[in-house]
């Protein structure tokens, strides 16, 4: 990695000032944490919530990713991922207004990577 400086002096000087930059890339040019280190599902936000919720989740590399919403038995309420996506980080939205307040479980299969988490909607 390296730093550059940015202010009126060339070459920039380091010091404390308020009008001073200073710009962070690696050395493939790729700004830091734009690629995940691992697969990840995060919890929903909020939680609990009334009616629509963000679930963030992050892939590793190109993957087939299926992030779907169960119900407390177990049953598949919606699907709000069913396809091959990039290398990143994604956000997606889920609206309960429809359903009745409960527990709902949400899951995401990438690759070998599967994991569950609770929500909780409240009417």
């Amino acid at each position: 990695m390296y730093c550059t400086g940015a202010g009126g002096s060339n070459p920039p000087s380091w010091n404390n000032s308020l009008n001073k930059t200073i710009i962070v890339k690696s050395a493939t040019g790729i700004e830091n944490n734009a690629i995940p280190f691992s697969y990840s599902l995060s919890q929903n936000y909020p939680n609990p919530f009334n009616p629509t919720t963000k679930i963030k989740f992050d892939i590793l590399k190109n993957s087939f990713i299926s992030l779907k919403v169960y119900n407390i038995a177990g049953q598949e309420i919606t699907s709000l991922v069913n396809e091959t996506l990039n290398a990143g980080s994604y956000e997606k939205s889920f609206d309960a207004s429809k359903l009745s307040s409960g527990i709902c479980f949400y899951k995401i299969i990438a690759n070998d990577f599967v994991q569950i988490k609770k929500m909780s909607f409240v009417k």
